[in-house]
């Protein structure tokens, strides 16, 4: 198991929109984080629907290079974001006292 050291912290902001109101969904929707907090906070709280949440993962360095690799892959693409595997979402938790702060 990787040492507390070895992990590098990705945030990911998201707003609780209703379905009706929701952008046209990406392939990659729902899969990516970003290592700047302050971008995921503002993430959560641009709809202004104060429920949006932070949420976080912790990933070994192996991991993080890969997500970022994949990111840099896009057209489109973000400072310090990442998009991660579909098996790594299961592992987010979400950060009570950054939402609260974000909302």
């Amino acid at each position: 198991m990787a040492g507390i050291e070895d992990l590098v912290k990705v945030w990911r902001g998201t707003e609780n929109i209703p379905a009706a109101q929701r952008p046209l969904r990406w392939p990659d929707a729902g899969k990516y984080f970003t290592t700047n907090l302050d971008d995921a906070k503002w993430y959560a709280q641009r709809a202004k629907t104060l429920s949006g949440k932070v949420t976080s993962l912790d990933l070994t360095k192996e991991q993080f290079k890969k997500a970022k690799d994949l990111s840099r892959s896009r057209a489109t693409r973000l400072g310090g974001e990442v998009i991660v595997d579909a098996d790594l979402l299961k592992k987010q938790k979400t950060d009570i006292l950054r939402t609260i702060m974000a909302r």
